[in-house]
């Protein structure tokens, strides 16, 4: 799980990256961004060219669908793996899953946005919006949280 979330980041994903961008009318994947408003999502969607949306949306379906339950499979495995044994620590693995939630809520809160018209979309909109920043939380905090179970396992502890 973790050698095919790390081959689908360097290889899959860069490749996806570069066969969209051109249909994008130079604006950016909405799951990229740290956080927007609905307002800008809108933006982004309105933007995209036909071609641009068509990919995009099947981009969510196959890759944004994957992506998400390969790095959260990862990282919530090696969380467990680092915190077993230890009773406090074993809820904290839970987290990246906390993420990829987030960003299934995300992705297809944004395919909705792309497919659907202007007041159909504002719930969506509201949704990825919130669901974003929230998303990438989870996944930062994951992080942090593996290198403190990597240092804990692997530093010594001086008294």
């Amino acid at each position: 799980s973790s050698d095919l979330a790390i081959l689908y980041s360097f290889i899959a994903l860069p490749l996806y990256l570069a066969f969209i961008r051109p249909l994008l009318n130079g604006q950016t994947l909405p799951d990229l961004l740290p956080f927007y408003t609905p307002q800008r999502l809108l933006q982004i969607a309105a933007a995209y060219s036909v071609e641009g949306r068509l990919q995009y949306l099947r981009g969510v379906l196959t890759f944004d669908l994957l992506y998400p339950i390969l790095y959260g499979s990862a990282m919530s495995l090696i969380g467990g793996w680092l915190a077993r044994g230890d009773a406090k620590l074993m809820v904290l693995p839970l987290l990246p899953l906390l993420a990829v939630c987030l960003d299934l809520l995300e992705n297809v809160s944004v395919a909705c946005v792309m497919t659907l018209d202007g007041s159909i979309a504002a719930p969506f909109t509201f949704l990825a919006s919130a669901a974003t920043p929230l998303k990438w939380l989870f996944v930062i905090g994951s992080f942090v949280l593996l290198l403190y179970l990597l240092a804990k396992k692997w530093l010594p502890v001086h008294s």
